[in-house]
């Protein structure tokens, strides 16, 4: 048996914004270690790079003074953004796909060209709009804030979820538990 076809939308979403959710936990930097602060001469690096920059220096790691955080906010690991990434990964295709099937399902029969429109031009939207919002939070509070609030937000999604489960039903269906939408 097909296991998408096996799980019901509602789970599939769930199950994809939990995911989602959980590699941004794992990405969170945690611990002792601060990240490289500094610039390096670009005379002292390795002549087969090819670098093209306006001045004389490029920078190491974090860059410090610009990004004030980086003289207390710890780092990340390359392993940790790793596995933070392939959670990620998994999960956000699952909520997709099943957000826009089970909303298919929720307009009906009916002609859906429009509403399919608006939820697309609404994600187009966030595309748009979040990586501008996550840059300045950024920017302004470093990676452990950003990653809080986008996961507060992926949170919030999972109540509205669980609070509206048995309400997203198929249009013309009972509602209530069904057991395969």
């Amino acid at each position: 048996m097909d296991i998408i076809n096996s799980v019901d939308e509602r789970t599939g979403i769930m199950v994809g914004l939990f995911l989602m959710c959980i590699g941004f936990l794992i990405t969170m930097p945690l611990g002792n270690e601060l990240p490289k602060i500094g610039m390096i001469d670009i005379d002292t690096l390795n002549s087969s790079y090819d670098i093209t920059q306006n001045s004389s220096t490029v920078a190491l790691g974090c860059r410090y003074p610009k990004l004030k955080w980086c003289t207390h906010v710890p780092r990340m690991y390359l392993s940790q953004y790793i596995i933070g990434a392939i959670i990620f990964t998994l999960g956000y295709p699952a909520a997709f796909v099943y957000c826009f099937t089970l909303f298919s399902k929720l307009l009906g029969p009916k002609p859906q060209g429009i509403m399919m429109g608006v939820i697309t031009a609404s994600g187009s939207l966030a595309r748009c709009v979040g990586p501008l919002f996550v840059t300045f939070v950024y920017d302004a509070t470093g990676p452990q804030i950003t990653l809080a609030t986008v996961d507060g937000i992926l949170g919030l999604a999972i109540i509205l979820l669980a609070v509206s489960y048995y309400r997203l039903v198929p249009l013309g269906h009972k509602r209530g538990f069904s057991k395969r939408l």
